[in-house]
């Protein structure tokens, strides 16, 4: 891209325009600021990336990213925290001890163990993280 005007600043202000404009369906304005984002890692250096993105995060795909990310992160997060309690629950298991025990132990609820305990009898060859992956599908 050629001219006087920097590629940070042209970016800039076709995320501006685009914003600001009633032209474009919001469908439209998602595509074109996807292509607006791959541009800017295209084009931009570390400073004037982060410029572009700060900007981006006030558009409405941006803060849709965002959020999705978070939520990626917590679903993220909350199987692997489960994966952990799934391998005490395994260790436990395999020393003899009981679903009740092991229930106590934990402070969870015995009905709960005992689906963990379950899911292992019956898929022994799955990971912890697989089954807490299996324990966490939306029904």
């Amino acid at each position: 891209m050629g001219g006087k005007i920097s590629q940070k600043e042209r970016i800039l202000d076709a995320y501006e325009l685009l914003r600001d404009s009633t032209a474009f369906s919001q469908e439209e304005k998602e595509k074109l600021d996807s292509v607006l984002y791959v541009m800017a890692n295209k084009f931009l250096n570390g400073k004037e990336l982060k410029k572009v993105k700060e900007e981006m995060q006030m558009m409405p795909l941006g803060r849709m990213w965002r959020e999705d990310g978070i939520a990626e992160g917590r679903r993220e997060g909350l199987t692997e925290g489960l994966a952990a309690i799934i391998k005490i629950i395994r260790g436990k298991m395999q020393k003899g001890l009981s679903c009740e025990t092991v229930a106590e132990f934990l402070e969870m609820d015995v009905s709960y163990i005992k689906k963990i305990y379950n899911l292992i009898q019956e898929q022994p060859d799955q990971t912890d993280l697989q089954i807490a992956q299996i324990l966490l599908m939306p029904k």
